[in-house]
């Protein structure tokens, strides 16, 4: 008989800073950071994956050396900056593209924006199928481990999370899960759905399932900063609901819920990310030469 996993205690934002001295400070912060602008997205038709329509050209998106860094603002303010980097190596099953992503954090945000941690994921070529995933926060003396290793012989995933002495395992059955960073990565190299349609990916995080949505908002013209030049791209809405252990949808809001702007250019880099993710409203922000 399986019992559903044990979830480890979360430490929250103020158990991490003076609390009694930055508690005032942090309510306006997260007050802004809820405010902030997101998709007014409806609930996904199903809890089932759709096939994913990569494009002709998806060999040609990432380039081996590939650097993104972005400005990343909570609410009003910068908090720091998360930087992805794609390298081409051997994977276990032929050429692959080894994706990561760290933050840096900024003055009086050093522990909130730590908890990005490191990502990386292992993706093959070909597919844009994740085969491995790898994430752990800074937030010390415990930090959060999450790892997943993904099987296409046997269809499964393996998923472990481990924080404050918990460790957490769960398999799911299934060939087509993708993992955070793999499948906003893969965002790039599809062909959007067209207007009034809906992609769906699942997603494994810890040992948590999640139902990403992709819709297509339609093309927009963005300035990256006050003033600067304007950039065409396509405008997609993403939303992230949790799935239950038996693989429905739960009931209440998304449990993220953003914009995300892609420029025209073959590699579709996303220039722009605007939303809720998970604990308030976020913004990436692009850093160009």
């Amino acid at each position: 008989m399986s019992h559903p996993p044990q979830r480890a205690p979360r430490r929250s934002l103020t158990s991490h800073l003076d609390s009694e001295r930055l508690g005032p400070f942090l309510a306006v912060i997260l007050c802004a950071a809820g405010c902030a602008s997101e998709p007014d997205s409806a609930a996904p038709l199903a809890a089932l994956s759709t096939p994913l329509p990569l494009r002709t050209d998806a060999a040609s998106v990432f380039t081996p050396g590939e650097a993104l860094l972005y400005d990343v603002a909570f609410g009003p303010l910068e908090v720091g900056t998360l930087a992805y980097r794609t390298e081409a190596v051997d994977g276990e099953d032929g050429p692959a593209w080894r994706i990561e992503g760290t933050t840096k954090p900024r003055g009086l945000f050093a522990a909130f924006a730590k908890a990005g941690g490191v990502t990386r994921a292992i993706v093959d070529r070909r597919t844009l199928r994740p085969s491995s995933f790898f994430w752990v926060t800074a937030v010390m003396p415990d930090p959060l481990v999450r790892t997943a290793a993904f099987d296409g012989r046997t269809a499964e995933v393996r998923t472990a999370a481990y924080q404050d002495g918990w460790l957490l395992t769960k398999t799911h059955r299934g060939a087509t899960f993708f993992d955070p960073l793999s499948a906003m990565f893969a965002l790039r190299a599809i062909e959007p759905p067209p207007p009034g349609e809906e992609l769906r990916l699942l997603s494994v995080e810890g040992v948590q399932l999640h139902l990403l949505t992709v819709r297509t908002v339609g093309p927009e013209n963005i300035r990256l900063k006050p003033g600067g030049d304007e950039y065409e791209t396509l405008k997609l809405s993403i939303r992230g609901d949790r799935l239950g252990d038996d693989g429905a949808l739960g009931g209440g809001p998304p449990l993220n819920n953003f914009f995300l702007w892609l420029d025209l250019t073959p590699q579709r880099k996303p220039l722009k990310l605007a939303g809720r993710i998970a604990f308030g409203g976020v913004t990436a922000t692009l850093r160009l030469p």
